[in-house]
This record gives C-alpha cells, sequence and structure tokens, in this order.
C-alpha cells in the first residue's frame, strides 16, 4: 500500500531537490571550492544579505565576490602550493588561536583543515571512507583471486535493507540477472 504525499510535502520535495541540483552544479563548476562548513556559511550568509535566489549562477557570483574579499578559505591543495611566508599570514588571518604546553599563544589553522574527511568533496569520485581503506579495496580489486561477483550470483540471498540500497547500477544488474536466470525476486530478498 503506497502513501500519498500531502500538496505541501511533494512541493517541499521538489524544492530540497532543485536546491541539491542546484548545489551540484555549482560544485561541479568550481572544483577549487572547499565545501567546509566556513565557507558554505560564509556564502549562505552573503546570498541571504544580497537577497540572492539559490541556484548555480548566483553561488558562482557570490564565490566570485567573496574570493576577491578574501573571506574564502582556499582548498587543501592550494595551501599546500602558498610560500612559508604566504601560509603564515594565511593562518595568522584565518587560524584560531591555540596555546601550547608551556602556556604560549599560537595560530593553528582552521578546524575544517584539521578533520580528516571521508568524504572528498572536491573531486568526482563517491566517498572511499579513509585512506587505508580506499587502498585496501584497491589492492582486493587487482588481485588475481578477487572476483567480481554479486552475492545474488552466488547463491546467497540479500536482504529488504540492502535491496533497498542499492544503487541503480546494481538494481540494474540483479533484475537483468533475475531475467536471464528466470528466478523470483523473492528468492533473492529475504
Amino acid at each position: 500500500m503506497s502513501e500519498e504525499l500531502d500538496p505541501a510535502a511533494r512541493e517541499h520535495l521538489g524544492k530540497v531537490a532543485a536546491a541539491r541540483y542546484e548545489a551540484t552544479t555549482f560544485m561541479s563548476a568550481h572544483p577549487e571550492f572547499f565545501a567546509s562548513p566556513e565557507n558554505s556559511q560564509t556564502m549562505l550568509a552573503y546570498m541571504e544579505k544580497h537577497n540572492l535566489v539559490l541556484n548555480a549562477e548566483n553561488y558562482s557570483y557570490a564565490l566570485e565576490k567573496l574570493k576577491a574579499a578574501g573571506k574564502i578559505i582556499p582548498a587543501k591543495e592550494a595551501l599546500a602550493k602558498m610560500s612559508a611566508d604566504e601560509f603564515k599570514e594565511f593562518v595568522d588571518k584565518n587560524g584560531f588561536t591555540a596555546y601550547d604546553h608551556a602556556g604560549r599563544e599560537y595560530k593553528e589553522l582552521p578546524a575544517s583543515y584539521l578533520q580528516e574527511s571521508t568524504v572528498n568533496y572536491n573531486r568526482k569520485s563517491g566517498p572511499v571512507g579513509t585512506m587505508r581503506q580506499a587502498r585496501t579495496a584497491v589492492a582486493r580489486r587487482e588481485s588475481s583471486d578477487f572476483a567480481r561477483t554479486h552475492p545474488w550470483e552466488q547463491g546467497r540471498k540479500i536482504t529488504k535493507a540492502q535491496y533497498a540500497m542499492l544503487d541503480a547500477d546494481h538494481q540494474s544488474d540483479l533484475h537483468d540477472w533475475l531475467e536471464e536466470n528466470n528466478v523470483p525476486l523473492k528468492e533473492v530478498v529475504r
């Protein structure tokens, strides 16, 4: 029994999907943008202050204005290209105050740079987890005994939750396999 969404909920979902589309379009057009909480808040505050509609074109406009004003912190890759003096100036301007073991004050990088993210927002590839997990996955894929088979091809059943979480490609693979082998879905999903 499917439940119908009321018109307000349907409209809200449409707005959320449109906002996600605009953000994705902006991010793909500006891979140099460091998607940190600070940068996001700065961009949204600027757009709200100037009554800009949240679309990719206005995100780009706000980014250019804020970069010119020096209010957007650069991506980690840009930090690596800075000279020592530029880096020190950046940390002094954008960092936060910290104290060493002797109580002496110094500047630390902004918090966004200190957190190890499991998602690399500046890349088109999907989230990989930690670097160790990524290396393990690559090594497993490259090993000669790694079989690229799905659980249903090995005679194992998957749960309804696992079925619901399959991406479109895997769902398509599953349904193609079911059709080729004349197997009903209930035989594969428990």
